[in-house]
């Protein structure tokens, strides 16, 4: 009788193994909240289809920095996501835009697939080969930038510097201004990347990059700001079973270890690098500590 029950028990087990992850769809929805994004996540979910025999679609939800594809993702009945996230999701909309709290609490992070920082990109007409040597110089200059997350990693470089900030909409809206000097620098992520690689703008260097970005590795040369990471990750609704998540975050490692992705992730601009959702909760709440300090 005990051996019965046993393997009664031991059957129960199994079945619940077996259909905790049931809810993870064969259709699964992606939302992206911007263009340039579409060949990152297009790759990832690719490989994830490949992979997990499913059919992923991918819906561009542009507007308020993000909150449009966030929302939409969480307003759907099953298992969706959101790619990619970061640190303006988490961090940063959540300041700008008040009276969303329950919304962003609803956010959560499953994996980061790459890490990223700033670029610093100058006009050809800047005599200046590298960051530290402009810097030397003490003087005012002025810093362009259109991501509050490029800006956070870029002012731990800049504290000792006096620097007057100018908004753009885009990287690409200051190329003007710094082709003709009334720019003298701009932190960018990927945005201004072909334009350096053609050389029609320069690179005084680089933190949190792959290698292949232009510009000397400037990590070392200031430790503290490659401490505050920028991040590319994938995000869910924290409403999902635990069993589902747990899946779907090994599902999501498994995916990026693939060569495919990881030469995607660098051919983006980005350099990848894998971190659980444990530990991109940590650079999360580094990056706040800092974004709330300027």
């Amino acid at each position: 009788m005990q051996f019965k029950v046993k393997q009664l028990l031991a059957g129960v087990l199994t079945t619940l193994a077996l259909t905790s992850h049931a809810e993870l769809p064969k259709t699964l929805k992606v939302y992206s909240a911007y263009v340039v994004n579409l060949p990152f996540c297009k790759a990832i979910f690719d490989e994830y289809d490949r992979v997990y025999g499913t059919e992923s679609q991918i819906s561009i939800k542009p507007g308020t920095t993000g909150m449009m594809a966030m929302k939409a993702m969480q307003a759907e009945p099953e298992f969706s996501v959101l790619c990619p996230t970061g640190v303006s999701d988490h961090v940063v909309n959540k300041i700008t835009y008040p009276g969303n709290d329950a919304a962003f609490d609803d956010l959560k992070i499953v994996s980061v697939l790459a890490t990223l920082g700033p670029m610093f990109v100058t006009g050809n007409g800047n005599k200046f080969a590298t960051l530290p040597e402009m810097l030397r110089q003490g003087k005012e200059i002025t810093v362009g930038y259109h991501s509050q997350g490029l800006k956070t990693a870029a002012a731990e470089v800049l504290k000792d510097s006096k620097v007057i900030w100018v908004a753009h909409k885009s990287s690409l809206e200051a190329m003007a201004a710094l082709n003709d000097g009334s720019l003298d620098l701009y932190p960018d992520g990927a945005g201004l990347l072909s334009l350096v690689s053609a050389g029609k703008l320069k690179s005084l260097g680089r933190i949190n990059a792959p290698d292949t970005v232009p510009g000397i590795d400037l990590s070392a040369v200031y430790p503290s700001a490659a401490k505050t990471k920028l991040i590319m990750g994938i995000s869910v609704s924290s409403k999902n079973s635990a069993a589902d998540l747990k899946e779907f975050e090994a599902r999501i490692k498994n995916v990026q270890s693939s060569a495919g992705v990881q030469e995607a992730i660098r051919a983006a601009g980005y350099k990848p690098q894998y971190m659980s959702s444990k530990e991109a909760e940590v650079v999360i709440q580094t990056f706040k500590s800092k974004y709330a300090a300027q």
